[in-house]
């Protein structure tokens, strides 16, 4: 079980979740997104192209960051999952649909116990 530091930022499950299961389902709007080019990240202000680089992964073939619509201001709680090498407990759903990736629980994740996922890990 992942221990959590109190100036960190991580998500805690707040009862057991089992495996196979999507912890965020109704922390994923369907709010849609824009599509920014990495040339309009560029030219962002400094502040909000960190963001935007932070929080928005590009696409592999576009190179585009697929931006909620309300920015950062409408992150999901999964936006706060942390890495983890050793015993991540969330997977990538490779069925979902989608401009993001949606997680899985890969086992039983006991009340308590942070949500993790390997960073490393490739998306669908």
């Amino acid at each position: 079980m992942s221990k959590i530091v109190p100036s960190e930022v991580g998500v805690i499950a707040v009862r057991d979740i089992p495996e196979d299961i999507d912890p965020f389902r109704v922390a994923c709007p369907e709010e849609g997104v824009v599509d920014l080019s990495a040339e309009e990240v560029a030219g962002l202000p400094e502040e909000t192209r960190k963001i935007v680089e932070d929080f928005f992964v590009a696409d592999a073939d576009t190179g585009h960051f697929p931006v909620n619509k309300s920015g950062p201001n409408h992150l999901a709680v999964s936006f706060y999952v942390n890495h983890s090498e050793r015993q991540p407990n969330l997977k990538v759903d490779n069925q979902a649909n989608g401009p993001y990736f949606r997680f899985r629980t890969a086992r039983f994740v006991h009340k308590g116990e942070e949500l993790t996922y390997t960073y490393s890990a490739p998306p669908p």
